[in-house]
């Protein structure tokens, strides 16, 4: 039944999607911070962590409370959010064109590309495992109901 195929598509792709969104949301929220600085506690030449914090003059702006510091330079933060979370939506996004338009081949391609997600993202990797077998399950389905 086609309608199973999309039951199954829907049901991979939502928990996965729906945090990786939420997620990418925060992420590009933090390129805006005008309080946060990257690159700070990187390794030097000796192997020591050195971090250097610049605070605003006479206590005054939006940072004069606070100052946050990430490691993480924008470039490696904006891989890291292209590569990983772009790559999990387009994945999520293709399980379910490809259950919508009754293409099993574009399910399968879908499951790969979670199974490959689950492999660098360790922190959410059952979700794309459970993704990535849901669209296995509505290319198989697929498949079979365009057999009939």
């Amino acid at each position: 039944m086609r309608s199973r195929a999309i039951l199954f598509a829907l049901i991979g792709a939502a928990p996965a999607g729906l945090l990786v969104a939420a997620l990418s949301v925060r992420s590009v929220h933090r390129f805006f911070d005008p309080c946060l600085q990257w690159g700070v506690g990187a390794l030097n030449d000796s192997g020591n962590v050195t971090a250097y914090v610049v605070l605003p003059p006479g206590g005054q702006g939006p940072c004069a409370k606070s100052i946050s510091t990430t490691p993480e330079t924008k470039a490696q933060a904006l891989t890291l959010l292209v590569l990983v979370n772009g790559g999990i939506l387009i994945g999520s996004a293709l399980g379910v064109v490809g259950a919508l338009r009754s293409l099993p081949w574009l399910s399968v391609f879908a499951a790969a590309i979670m199974f490959c997600e689950s492999i660098v993202v360790f922190s959410i990797f059952p979700l794309t495992l459970l993704a990535g077998g849901f669209f296995l399950l509505a290319a198989r389905e697929t498949a079979s109901h365009r057999r009939r």
